[in-house]
C-alpha cells in the first residue's frame, strides 16, 4: 500500500510544476557533489543533511531533475508512510493499552502524507520530507529499544529540518514518565551527541564556523525578525490564502475535528494518555508553525498528530466517517488537483530557456535575480558567487545580517568574473521584493545595463550585463 500510494501521488509531479525550492537544494547538491563546501560556498539556511542527500541524488541522476525528484520522492514517501503508521500504532497501544489499527484510517493518513509533498500548485522533495523520515526512524528505533541508533536518527532529523528539534520534548517526556530508564536515555543522548560531535568536527576541519553561523543562525534570526515585523495580519493572510488554495488541508481539518470530539466524548482517555497525546500534538504544532509563514509542505510535520487523532477517533467513535472522507480525499488529491502552470513549464519555459541558452553561450556565469534556480540546470550554468538566489541579499527578508551583501559586493572588484556573468530576472506583473531589493542595492554598484527583454506569456524576461 505504501509504495502504491507513493508512486501514484508522484505522477502529479509530471503534470504540474516542480517547486523552485527543489532546484535550490539540487543546486547546492550539485556543488557538493563536485567537492564544494555546503556552508562556505552557498548561501542557504536548510540543515546540512538535506544538501548531502541532494548531492547523492545529483550523483545518481545528474541533470535529469524530473527523474530525480520523481523517484526520490517515491522512495522517501514510501519509507515515511510505512514507518509513521508503525510508530503511531505503537503510540495508540501505549496510550490505550490495547492494539487497534484500521485500514481505512491508514489509507487516509498515507494519502495525506503523500499529498503534502505534492502540493496543489507544485511539489518536490523538501527539508521536511527528509527530516520526517529520519524522525520516524528515530521513533521506530526507540520502540525497538535501539536507543543509541534512535538518538543518532533524531540528530539527523534536526540536521535536516531544524524545527524538528521540538520533538525532543516528546522523547524527554517519555523519560520523565519513566517509560525508559536513565541508562537508556543516556544511550539515546550518546547517539545524538555523537552525531553533533561529528558535525562540529566537520565544521572545524573545513574552517566554516562563520558560514555555519550565518547560514543556520544569523539569517534565520534576521528572517524571523522580518516576518515578525510584518504583523499578524500578514501571517493570517498567508494562512488563509494557503487554506483556500489547498483543499487537502481542509480534509485534514475535517478528519481531526470529529476525531478530537470522538476521543473527548468517549471518556476513555486516561490522564496519562491525555498528557502523552498532548505533548505529541504540541510538538507537531510548534514544528509546523514555528517560522510564522506557513507553506503546504510544512504541514507534513503534523502527520504524526493527524495519524494519532485519526487512529484514536476510529478506535472510540466515528467508524463510518473515514470511508466517506476517504472518497473525498481521493477526489481532492488524485482527481481535482490543479495543474496550474503546466503550459508555462512545458511550453513557455522551453522558450525562455531556449533563448537564454543562446544568449548565455559566451558567458561562464548566470546570476538569477528572481527566484528561478531551475535556470541553472536548464542552461547548465553556475552563479558567480555563493548567492545563487537573492533572498539572503534582500533587505525585506534579511534586514539585519549584512554578511551576504558585503560578500556579494566583492564581485565588483573581480572584473573578469563580472564580464563573464549574465544577469536574468523573470517577472510576472510588477517586480517582487527580492528583485526590487537586488536592483536597488546593486544596479548602480555593478553598472548593470539591460541588454535585452522579451515576453513569454505573462512572464517578462530581462537580461543584464555589467559595464565594467
Amino acid at each position: 500500500m505504501c509504495v502504491v500510494i507513493s508512486l501514484a501521488g508522484s505522477f502529479y509531479l509530471l503534470k504540474g510544476n516542480i517547486d523552485q525550492d527543489f532546484f535550490s537544494m539540487y543546486y547546492v547538491g550539485r556543488g557538493v557533489a563536485a567537492g564544494q563546501n555546503v556552508f562556505r560556498d552557498f548561501s542557504d539556511n536548510k540543515g546540512p543533511l538535506v544538501y548531502w542527500f541532494f548531492a547523492g541524488l545529483f550523483k545518481i541522476f545528474g541533470y535529469n531533475y524530473t527523474t530525480s525528484v520523481f523517484w526520490g520522492l517515491v522512495v522517501l514517501d514510501a519509507i515515511g508512510i510505512f514507518l509513521w503508521l508503525e510508530v503511531v500504532s505503537k503510540w495508540v497501544e501505549q496510550i490505550t493499552g490495547s492494539w487497534g489499527r484500521s485500514w481505512g484510517g491508514e489509507i487516509i493518513v498515507a494519502c495525506l502524507y503523500k499529498s503534502l509533498n505534492v502540493g496543489q500548485l507544485m511539489g518536490g522533495i523538501y527539508a521536511e520530507t527528509l527530516g520526517m523520515v529520519f524522525l520516524a526512524l528515530a521513533w521506530w528505533s526507540w520502540q525497538k529499544e535501539k536507543w543509541l541508533v534512535s538518538g543518532a536518527f533524531f540528530g539527523m532529523a534536526v540536521l535536516s529540518r531544524q524545527t524538528l528539534v521540538v520533538w525532543g520534548m516528546v522523547f524527554g517526556w517519555w523519560w520523565i514518565k519513566k517509560v525508559i530508564n536513565q541508562q537508556e536515555i543516556i544511550k539515546f543522548g550518546m547517539g545524538l551527541c555523537g552525531l553533533v560531535l561529528a558535525f562540529i568536527i566537520h565544521i572545524l576541519a573545513t574552517n566554516s564556523f562563520m558560514d555555519v553561523w550565518h547560514n543556520l543562525v544569523a539569517y534565520n534570526l534576521s528572517y524571523a525578525s522580518a516576518v515578525g515585523s510584518m504583523g499578524w495580519n500578514f501571517k493570517l493572510d498567508n494562512l488563509f490564502k494557503l487554506l483556500f488554495s489547498e483543499p487537502r488541508l481542509w480534509v485534514m481539518i475535517l478528519m481531526l475535528v470529529p476525531g478530537i470530539l470522538s476521543i473527548g466524548m468517549s471518556g476513555k482517555l486516561s490522564r496519562e494518555g491525555k498528557l502523552r497525546g498532548g505533548i505529541i500534538v504540541l510538538s507537531g504544532l510548534v514544528a509546523t508553525f514555528w517560522g510564522g509563514v506557513v507553506y503546504f509542505h510544512h504541514f507534513l510535520q503534523l502527520i504524526p498528530v493527524a495519524a494519532l487523532i485519526i487512529s484514536l477517533g476510529l478506535k472510540w467513535g466515528y467508524r463510518w466517517l473515514p470511508w466517506y472522507l476517504l472518497v473525498l480525499l481521493i477526489a481532492v488529491v488524485f482527481g481535482f488537483q490543479k495543474t496550474n502552470g503546466n503550459d508555462r513549464r512545458e511550453i513557455g519555459w522551453r522558450k525562455i530557456t531556449g533563448s537564454l541558452e543562446i544568449l548565455a553561450r559566451e558567458k561562464r556565469y548566470l546570476m538569477v535575480v528572481s527566484y528561478h534556480p531551475q535556470l541553472y540546470f536548464d542552461v547548465k550554468k553556475i552563479a558567480p558567487d555563493r548567492n545563487y538566489h537573492t533572498f539572503f541579499l534582500s533587505r525585506t527578508y534579511n534586514p539585519s545580517d549584512d554578511y551576504y551583501r558585503e560578500g556579494h559586493m566583492k564581485l565588483k572588484a573581480d572584473r573578469e568574473r563580472m564580464q563573464q556573468t549574465l544577469w536574468v530576472a523573470i517577472v510576472r506583473g510588477s517586480p517582487n521584493d527580492i528583485v526590487r531589493d537586488y536592483f536597488k542595492e546593486y544596479r548602480d554598484e555593478f553598472g548593470l545595463v539591460e541588454i535585452q527583454s522579451f515576453q513569454v506569456g505573462e512572464d517578462v524576461v530581462s537580461l543584464y550585463e555589467a559595464k565594467v
